[in-house]
């Protein structure tokens, strides 16, 4: 018999699942992108110099995003950190209750 906290539990980790699997979903779109890009842009440059001051303002830009992203990503795992705590409170409150109610 599945409990209260069971279905709490399952549906936290539920949520989770669906963030990461939506979070892979736009990595391999955003790869599938790049590539396509990168097949045209070989003539969009007149000399090494332009590609490589082109890529490393590229490179920046995907640092700044993988910074904010990290960011996400912490923010998340303390929420998640936090939910589970409620959970295993929320848990001991409900099983007070039912002790009680049992005398």
């Amino acid at each position: 018999m599945k409990t209260r906290q069971d279905h709490t539990y399952g549906m936290v980790h539920s949520k989770q699942v669906q963030v990461l699997n939506i979070t892979s979903q736009i990595i391999v779109g955003r790869c599938v992108q790049a590539l396509y890009q990168k097949q045209g842009r070989s003539s969009q440059f007149n000399s090494r110099q332009e590609r490589d001051e082109w890529i490393n303002k590229e490179v920046t830009q995907l640092e700044t995003a993988a910074a904010v992203k990290g960011s996400s990503h912490d923010e998340l795992e303390a929420q998640t950190q936090q939910l589970s705590s409620q959970l295993m409170d929320l848990s001991q409150v409900t099983q007070a209750c039912l002790l009680d109610s049992a005398f």
